[in-house]
């Protein structure tokens, strides 16, 4: 596991939301291993080892970071719902224990519901031609 200073989470969150946006604006998805890529070719910092428990946590805490830094701007979404699971059609467990956390979800709505009214919401957001707030 690499260390990182705060200054590295920093930057990695700052990147990973730009990434995260442009991936809205396409009206797209991107799965964690190209979110990982993305992220350390823009920043220069290491890959999250993502076959290692050690690194899946710490790409979980940086897209809990990402996702705080959305709502403390007023974002009614969840930006880091455009992550998914490699070769799947879902995002992480984690997004949806965010969300519940967060009062977003109440684990009755089916969670794909859920998950596909996040996307169409940061779709919607950041669709080109609307200005957003970020």
């Amino acid at each position: 596991m690499a260390e990182r200073s705060e200054a590295d989470w920093n930057e990695l969150a700052t990147e990973g939301r730009r990434i995260l946006q442009r991936v809205a604006r396409d009206q797209s998805l991107t799965e964690y291993g190209v979110f990982n890529k993305e992220l350390a070719d823009e920043t220069g910092l290491p890959a999250f080892n993502l076959n290692a428990d050690d690194g899946r946590a710490d790409i979980s805490r940086l897209l809990v970071r990402i996702a705080e830094r959305d709502w403390e701007d007023g974002n009614a979404y969840m930006l880091t719902s455009l992550v998914k699971l490699s070769g799947q059609n879902h995002p992480g467990k984690g997004f949806f224990t965010l969300a519940a956390h967060k009062d977003l979800y109440d684990g009755i709505e089916p969670e794909m519901n859920f998950w596909s009214r996040q996307v169409g919401l940061a779709h919607a957001a950041h669709r080109r031609g609307r200005t957003c707030q970020s």
